[in-house]
């Protein structure tokens, strides 16, 4: 029984818990002060007027319902975080694992995942937008698979660390490899035009017109089909 009816304080105080410090008769204070039993053994529960601090493993058992900043320093690892409401945020500085999280809103600097889905609100359901694939097979790897539409707002940078390509729906040139000096597609109201740097290879207009760039001697080695512009002239290369 817990009770400590009909007993003896000597037979009794280790099980009593308190606050004492070095100071007697001080209680509660707003500083966190350790909690010890009777006999003098520290707990890993720290309390003060208005603080509860817990050093040491913890394990909650059933609902929990924090109002107000949950910070977390260390590692955070469960099996499945389900978060419908937080008032407040929830900050943590080390790592945070778990094999499923279910939350409304995520922020974050770094979020790592190999499949990331979305709730319909419709129907309740859920739906993957991407996975991590492997290259060449269905398991996880290397490879993004983007199962869902995909909207953007601003510049799109591709970068493989050796080349660049840059698509940009405000710029004069929507699509741009490297540093401006290589291929490039401008999509205007009326044109659609190809360009290497500023020389305009070949420009189809809304009227049905087609320019090629226009060159003062004819290639050297054309393959069968090529087509040149030449002073104005259109040339087909023929067997």
């Amino acid at each position: 029984m817990a009770g400590l009816q009909g007993k003896t304080p000597s037979n009794t105080y280790k099980d009593l818990l308190t606050v004492h410090g070095s100071t007697p008769n001080q209680g509660l204070e707003s500083t966190a002060k350790r909690v010890f039993d009777g006999d003098g053994i520290g707990s890993p529960l720290y309390l003060g007027t208005d603080t509860l601090d817990i050093i040491g493993a913890t394990t909650i058992t059933g609902d929990t319902t924090i109002t107000g900043d949950l910070t977390v320093s260390g590692e955070l690892v469960a099996g499945t975080l389900s978060i419908n409401s937080l008032s407040g945020n929830m900050s943590i500085t080390g790592d945070l694992t778990v094999d499923d999280i279910t939350a409304d809103e995520i922020t974050a600097d770094d979020v790592k995942f190999d499949t990331i889905g979305l709730r319909n609100q419709t129907d309740n359901t859920y739906y993957t937008v991407f996975r991590l694939l492997d290259a060449n097979s269905a398991t996880f790897g290397n490879k993004l698979d983007i199962m869902t539409d995909v909207t953007m707002k601003g510049t799109i940078t591709l970068n493989s660390g050796q080349n660049q390509m840059v698509l940009d729906p405000d710029a004069t040139d929507q699509l741009v490899k490297g540093d401006g000096t290589k291929g490039k597609v401008s999509l205007t109201d009326t044109d659609v035009i190809l360009k290497k740097g500023n020389k305009e290879l070949l420009k189809a207009k809304e009227d049905g017109t087609m320019r090629l760039q226009s060159v003062t001697s004819l290639p050297s080695s054309p393959s069968d089909g090529d087509i040149v512009n030449k002073d104005g002239e259109v040339f087909v290369a023929t067997p």
